[in-house]
């Protein structure tokens, strides 16, 4: 497109009154296609040192050879994946940034020059190898792709899964009062317990489990202590009293055939003498399950007077 911006006598307007364009073009059309690939059945995602290879075909339905083509790419890598360089065939003319290896990441690949013959295609490719990625699982988006420019729309975005390929299972036990108490009481200490498994024979790596716990505006806890301690607590600190709080492990290893016992430890503060309830309201591994399945009662309450001595 040229654009015929501005116009004026003596001076340019300064305005759109004299603005038009000029499309220009080979008079060629060419489309594009994309084909992110699959995992091998009966597997759902690629796992770490597997090669994936993205296609795109460019099409010239002309009877025109169609010449200096350009050609762009947009791959998007999480943060908890990663890759390495890419190869390219043919040759890419750019990718930015240039070199691997790839995470938390945008990658832009720009063929230029191409030339595509008169009724025929030409195949790009886009190959790397997955270096890591976690065992939950998480997706490599190919975000868009078009000829000259990205397209801008999702015609072109497809995903790719990738996980260690090793199975975790998570189970929680929240704490009970030792009889003949039914609750906690202020000054007491609380552990919460959960246990990761790995079932596979291999490591699994990178990985992330979340526990969510829900303290409600008639009770106080202390800050919160973890095992292991590398985990991201928001709120950060504190007394916690009606708030959620959200304990965040990574870059956990669970070893082949074993468990991982993390904890969460904080102290009753403050509880209504007729009682209050902490809710230790959902778990997962990556993300938050979204079920009642890891949500479990802490009962707790005052130090219960002397009997005889009135409440109130």
């Amino acid at each position: 497109m040229i654009t015929n911006l501005d116009a004026g006598i003596e001076v340019l307007s300064g305005t759109n009154l004299f603005a038009c364009t000029i499309p220009v073009s080979t008079g060629v059309f060419l489309s594009l296609t994309k084909v992110c690939p699959a995992p091998i059945f009966p597997n759902t995602s690629f796992t770490v040192g597997d090669t994936v290879t993205i296609n795109l075909t460019v099409i010239n339905s002309e009877s025109t050879d169609a010449i200096g083509v350009t050609v762009v790419d947009q791959i998007r890598i999480p943060l908890n994946v990663q890759i390495s360089s890419l190869t390219t065939n043919p040759l890419a003319a750019l990718i930015s940034p240039p070199t691997g290896p790839y995470s938390n990441t945008d990658i832009l690949i720009t063929w230029t020059g191409l030339t595509i013959p008169a009724f025929s295609s030409q195949v790009l490719t886009v190959t790397f190898t997955i270096l890591a990625a976690p065992s939950q699982g998480n997706v490599i988006t190919n975000v868009d792709a078009g000829i000259e420019v990205l397209s801008g729309t999702n015609l072109f975005t497809c995903t790719i899964p990738v996980s260690t390929g090793v199975l975790l299972n998570l189970i929680k036990v929240c704490p009970t009062p030792t009889p003949p108490n039914t609750s906690f009481t202020v000054g007491e200490t609380v552990t919460i317990t959960l246990a990761v498994i790995n079932s596979a024979s291999t490591n699994a790596t990178g990985v992330t489990v979340v526990d969510a716990i829900n303290i409600p505006a008639n009770v106080q806890i202390s800050s919160i202590t973890t095992n292991p301690v590398n985990s991201l607590i928001g709120p950060p600190i504190g007394p916690y009293s009606d708030t959620n709080v959200l304990i965040i492990w990574t870059g956990l290893t669970i070893p082949a055939l074993s468990t991982r016992v993390l904890t969460a430890t904080f102290t009753i503060l403050a509880a209504p003498i007729r009682g209050g309830v902490i809710t230790n309201v959902d778990a997962g591994i990556g993300v938050l399950s979204g079920t009642d399945q890891f949500t479990c009662f802490i009962p707790v309450s005052a130090i219960i007077p002397q009997r005889g001595i009135p409440l109130w």
